[in-house]
C-alpha cells in the first residue's frame, strides 16, 4: 500500500466542538499533534495534511461538508489522489457501541451512521475499512440527533483522553503491524477499564 487516507468524521464550526458527533475530529486533531503536524491544507471541502510514515503516504482528512454529506469530500479527495476505497480508513462515533469501546471492520454497511452511508454511496463500495468509536448507549428517552450533538458529560470527559490515545495506538498498530494485529489488540477493548 503506497498511501492511506484516514478520514475522521465530524462537523465543522464552534457549535460542534467537543460534541459526541465530533469524536472523529477530536481524534484527527490528536493524531496531528502526536505526529507534530501543524499545517493543514484546505481543498475538496476538507481540511487535510499528509505525512510519510510506515513507508506510506498518509493523508489525515477532516471533511468540512457536515456529517451527512461527508461522501462528497471523501470521493473528491480519493479520486484526485487515486486512493482506492479499501485504502480509506474511516474513524467515527458510534451510538451502538458503549462509550470507550473500539471496533474495527474492513467492510460492511453503514449501520445508522449517515456520514458513513454518504461515504459508502459516494465511493460506490462497502469495502471501506472503518474504526467505530463508542459513544453510547443512548438513553431510550433521548432524541438521537440531540444526543449526538450534545457535549460529552463531565464523567465522559474524564475518559476521553484515554479513548483518543487508544485510537492513536490502533492507527499506529494498523499502519505498522497490519489490520489483523490491530484487530486482535483493540477490537472490543474498553479504554475506560
Amino acid at each position: 500500500m503506497d498511501s492511506l487516507c484516514i478520514v475522521c468524521l465530524g462537523n465543522p464550526g464552534k457549535n460542534y466542538d467537543k460534541t459526541r458527533h465530533n469524536m472523529g475530529f477530536m481524534i484527527a486533531d490528536a493524531l496531528l499533534s502526536h505526529w507534530n503536524i501543524n499545517m493543514l491544507k484546505h481543498k475538496f471541502n476538507a481540511s487535510f495534511a499528509s505525512i510519510k510514515r510506515f513507508d506510506k503516504t498518509i493523508y489525515i482528512v477532516k471533511p468540512l461538508t457536515y456529517m451527512n454529506l461527508s461522501g462528497q469530500a471523501v470521493s473528491d479527495f480519493s479520486h484526485y489522489f487515486k486512493i482506492q476505497p479499501h485504502h480509506v480508513l474511516i474513524i467515527y462515533d458510534d451510538i451502538d457501541l458503549d462509550f470507550g469501546l473500539l471496533r474495527y471492520r474492513s467492510s460492511g454497511g453503514a449501520g445508522t451512521h449517515n456520514g458513513v452511508k454518504s461515504i459508502l454511496n459516494s465511493l460506490k463500495s462497502r469495502d471501506v475499512p472503518r474504526l467505530r468509536v463508542g459513544i453510547g448507549p443512548v438513553n431510550t428517552t433521548s432524541d438521537l440527533k440531540e444526543f449526538v450533538l450534545r457535549p460529552f458529560s463531565d464523567k465522559e470527559r474524564v475518559g476521553l483522553d484515554r479513548i483518543i490515545s487508544g485510537c492513536i495506538q490502533f492507527i499506529e498498530t494498523f499502519l505498522g503491524d497490519g489490520e489483523l494485529a490491530a484487530m486482535n489488540q483493540f477490537n472490543n477493548k474498553s479504554f475506560l477499564a
